[in-house]
């Protein structure tokens, strides 16, 4: 099932521009009985959600605030509880059906990450209650439409979001099960960047919200081969978790000592820890077609095959 059965078009859609004032905000918000409504910028960008308890907090700290008062003051000034997170035209639906568990309208957006409409929680619940089932992606089909995401928004991902990926790294198998692996989140995006960025190919990153490091504890595995191998599984099961929670991460090797043993002094990791690798990640702000055509001269039946 695609997005755009339940997407209601930007043309039908109440919302406001970044230079509006919290006059003309109410104004609109009463005239279309909103409780909520989107911020778009001057070009068609989303950026959040304006809410009725927004202004009223913003309200209570100016006192003397009157209707001709509220002329002066840009809406965008007020600090926002939360904005509505949103989904991109190709996302799911079931990525639709979670995030209106916590909010009432999702916004939707192009290629270009513009916005073009909004999904509301009234039709998803009337499309589950007519057609409680739908097909969802196999985890056969969320391995071929995993791709790296390198550039992402700016809204911070749930803490259960976070542990749900740090359980799937750590539910990857490891050499005669001796579970080696440790995984620091990193939710400073100030500290995350400054580790990327003195990576080489952490530079090419653009303002990576948040990040894991993925160590190996060498007294449990003295084996480095075996350990490489167990941190790989790791950081691969939680990219693969990540791209299933609907959202987009990148795998940062660690093969430069010096940036390595950089992180691991930042992160204050003890003697017998050792850095393998970090995954950026955050809501993804690019979309990427799935693996569809791999080059099948690197499979092989039974051995190499000759070449005549």
């Amino acid at each position: 099932m695609n997005i755009i059965h339940f997407l209601k078009p930007k043309s039908e859609v109440a919302y406001i521009i970044d230079d509006f004032t919290v006059r003309q905000t109410l104004e609109k918000m009463h005239v279309h009985r909103y409780s909520a409504i989107p911020i778009l910028s001057q070009k068609g960008e989303y950026l959040g959600t304006i809410t009725e308890g927004d202004i009223l907090w913003f309200i209570k700290d100016y006192a003397f605030l009157n209707l001709k008062k509220a002329e002066d003051f840009p809406v965008i000034s007020i600090p926002r509880k939360i904005d509505n997170r949103p989904v991109y035209i190709t996302a799911h639906v079931e990525e639709l059906y979670r995030l209106s568990l916590d909010q009432n309208f999702i916004p939707v957006l192009d290629d270009r990450s513009m916005f073009i409409g909004i999904v509301t929680r009234k039709d998803l619940l009337t499309f589950f209650q007519e057609k409680p089932t739908t097909k969802e992606e196999t985890p056969y089909d969320s391995i071929l439409s995993r791709r790296s995401i390198r550039k992402w928004s700016n809204f911070p991902v749930e803490k259960d979001l976070i542990k749900k990926i740090m359980i799937a790294g750590l539910a990857a198998p490891t050499a005669h099960n001796r579970q080696p692996i440790h995984i620091v989140s990193i939710a400073d995006s100030a500290l995350s960047n400054q580790l990327l960025d003195n990576n080489e190919y952490g530079k090419k990153i653009k303002d990576a919200p948040q990040s894991f490091a993925v160590f190996g504890d060498i007294n449990i595995e003295n084996d480095t081969f075996l350990l490489n191998n167990d941190a790989s599984a790791t950081i691969e099961n939680m990219l693969l978790a990540i791209h299933a929670l609907g959202l987009g991460g990148v795998w940062v090797g660690a093969a430069n000592s010096e940036w390595r043993h950089l992180v691991e002094e930042k992160l204050k990791a003890p003697a017998n820890m050792k850095l393998f690798g970090m995954i950026a990640y955050g809501y993804p702000n690019e979309k990427k077609s799935p693996h569809l055509l791999l080059d099948s001269d690197k499979i092989h039946i039974n051995g190499w095959n000759r070449k005549k």
